[in-house]
């Protein structure tokens, strides 16, 4: 589930390794409420580091579906200030849905986002090289 875009598959290995820190915690109970906060503030962090990343690549690339893509990053950042909101109110068993909700946007987003708009962006490039070349001008 590659994008082939190093700066952005570097940056997925990251934000599963804070899910994957986030899960560590969960299954064996070794985080407490503060310490969930502290991951979740962290991946949040990461993941607009990591949209900003992203969307500017697509942009400077001419991707032609942005605005989607933005939208699709927006509703995660609001999907986990929901979660830290909820958190702070001492909603039992949260982790765990949050876990989740992490783990399966995160996936579907890379597999059929990302992997998409990348795909696009390549075959641009392939485009304007081959035309550069005069490849297929007759």
């Amino acid at each position: 589930m590659r994008t082939n875009v190093e700066l952005l598959d570097d940056q997925h290995e990251m934000l599963f390794s804070l899910i994957a820190r986030l899960r560590a915690g969960l299954e064996m109970d070794e985080l407490d409420e503060d310490e969930i906060l502290t991951v979740i503030a962290e991946l949040t962090a990461y993941a607009s580091y990591h949209f900003h990343s992203e969307e500017k690549y697509l942009e400077e690339h001419g991707y032609n579906h942005l605005d989607l893509h933005s939208d699709k990053h927006r509703e995660f950042a609001e999907q986990i200030e929901g979660f830290t909101l909820e958190n702070m109110l001492g909603t039992p068993g949260l982790g765990r849905e949050m876990l989740d909700y992490l783990e399966k946007w995160l996936i579907t987003h890379i597999k059929y986002m990302d992997v998409s708009a990348c795909r696009q962006v390549e075959s641009r490039q392939v485009k304007k090289t081959s035309e550069g070349n005069g490849v297929g001008n007759g």
